[in-house]
């Protein structure tokens, strides 16, 4: 099938078993094609890459050994993760920015996009969703505005007209 990570068959089952890890369980957060046989994972114990039938730990210079809930790229090529209290955005294989997040007493960052204007949304499990305008720091809590604070946000969609804090009301949507 088309855009699997591996197309399991008799022929190459043992070899993709025997290059799973098996002393630690491993739980997928979220998994990104990056190119075409290559995908990225964010995972409970980090960053994986799955290429080539093999899945292997990713060591990424400046970013701390925490299990990683998201992973998205940018229109640069770079990769936000969203982790505990924190989102990273990664350039071959370096940390270049750490955003800390200390909004709450669980500040795990389940689901971030980078829009095509350049501002970070994330959100926080049952806490609406945030908003750091590019080129800042500054979070803004945009969950609130539209009357979703404490609730919860499974993911962003971003339409031709980009994402916007002027227009976000109008762009709120339930599926």
């Amino acid at each position: 099938m088309k855009n699997n990570i591996s197309k399991v068959t008799m022929e190459n089952i043992q070899s993709i078993l025997l290059n799973l890890p098996h002393n630690d369980t491993i739980r997928i957060n979220k998994i990104v094609k990056i190119i075409d046989h290559t995908y990225l994972a964010a995972t409970s114990k980090g960053m994986y890459k799955f290429e080539n039938q093999k899945f292997e730990k990713i060591n990424i210079a400046g970013l701390e050994k925490q299990e990683i809930f998201w992973i998205c790229c940018d229109r640069e090529n770079n990769i936000l993760l969203g982790a505990k209290g924190k989102i990273y955005k990664v350039k071959d294989n370096t940390v270049i920015r750490t955003i800390d997040i200390d909004l709450f007493e669980n500040n795990n960052i389940i689901r971030l996009l980078k829009d095509s204007k350049g501002n970070i949304w994330f959100t926080i499990m049952n806490k609406g969703f945030y908003l750091i305008a590019a080129g800042t720091d500054i979070i803004t809590d945009a969950g609130s505005k539209v009357g979703l604070a404490n609730k919860l946000v499974n993911n962003f969609l971003e339409d031709t007209e980009g994402i916007s804090g002027s227009v976000l009301t109008a762009k709120v949507c339930f599926v």
